[in-house]
């Protein structure tokens, strides 16, 4: 390939595929948005391991009079981030306090999941043949 044809394509002689792969997770990785991603992701994980830290009122607690309260409005007790519901609870401490579940159940469906994609990709290799064809339809 000639240097005109490599300047009109974009593609570089030179370079192999697998070059332009890691060159481009490198860019990724500089960008601002990725930095902010996985920042966001931290907080999300951390928020729920240790949850009271996180949350600014009981997410339990009533109280009907700062109830239905909309974003960002205070009552007595504080600021209330996402408001309040109908009993007066708060919504942001509600959430933060309710990824502790959310995050397990994610964990443990994603371990499952590779338990059974690892016995099955297991069996199928020591077996072969009918077995392995039978267990490839199944996944």
């Amino acid at each position: 390939m000639s240097v005109a044809v490599a300047k009109r394509t974009g593609t570089d002689p030179g370079r192999t595929s697998q070059h332009r792969v890691w060159s481009r997770l490198i860019d990724m990785l500089g960008s601002r948005g990725w930095i902010l991603l996985v920042l966001f992701l931290v907080l999300l994980v951390a928020a729920s391991i240790v949850p009271d830290v996180f949350a600014p009122h009981d997410h339990e607690t009533q109280n009907l009079r700062a109830r239905l309260l909309g974003p960002g409005e205070s009552s007595p007790e504080g600021l209330h981030l996402l408001g309040t519901d109908s009993l007066g609870r708060d919504l942001f401490s509600r959430m933060v306090v309710g990824t502790r579940l959310t995050m397990f159940i994610a964990v443990t469906a994603t371990l499952i999941g590779a338990a059974i994609g690892v016995l099955f990709g297991l069996l199928g290799g020591y077996f072969g043949g009918r077995t392995d064809r039978l267990l490839m339809r199944l996944g």
